[in-house]
C-alpha cells in the first residue's frame, strides 16, 4: 500500500541521513567548520538535512548546469563552481554520482590546497 511504501522510505532517508551525518561529523573532527556543495539535486537534498545534524554550516551551493544558476536551494541561491574560491569553504562536498572524478579534478584546481575537497562516493 502507498502508506507503507511512504513509511519505507521516510525510514530509509532517515537511515541514510543518519549515516551521512555521522561521515560529516568525522569531517568536523578534520577541523572542517564550512561546507559548500557541488550539485544541485536530490543527493544534495539528502546530504543538506544530514548537515543539519551536525555542526558543519553549508554556506554555498554551486553546479555546473548555468539553468539552475541564481535559483534557490534550500536558503542559498544556487552558484557557478568558479564561485567557489569567492565564497571560501574549509570543503566542497561533491553530492553528484556522475563525474566525480572528474568534478573532483575540477574543483582542486580551482581551490588549490587551501580547501579540502570530499567525494560522495567517500561518504560509504
Amino acid at each position: 500500500t502507498l502508506i507503507q511504501y511512504s513509511t519505507n522510505i521516510v525510514q530509509l532517508l532517515s537511515s541514510v541521513k543518519r549515516e551521512i551525518a555521522n561521515i560529516l561529523n568525522s569531517y568536523y573532527e578534520e577541523g572542517i567548520r564550512t561546507v559548500v556543495l557541488f550539485g544541485a539535486a536530490d543527493t544534495a537534498e539528502v546530504v543538506h538535512l544530514a548537515i543539519k545534524e551536525t555542526q558543519l554550516v553549508m554556506i554555498g551551493v554551486v553546479d555546473n548546469d548555468p539553468s539552475k544558476h541564481g535559483k534557490p536551494f534550500n536558503g542559498l541561491l544556487i552558484q557557478s563552481p568558479e564561485e567557489v574560491r569567492r565564497i571560501n569553504p574549509d570543503a566542497v562536498i561533491i553530492t553528484s554520482f556522475a563525474r566525480q572524478e572528474e568534478i573532483y579534478n575540477f574543483i582542486k584546481g580551482l581551490v588549490g590546497k587551501k580547501t579540502k575537497v570530499k567525494k560522495l562516493s567517500e561518504l560509504t
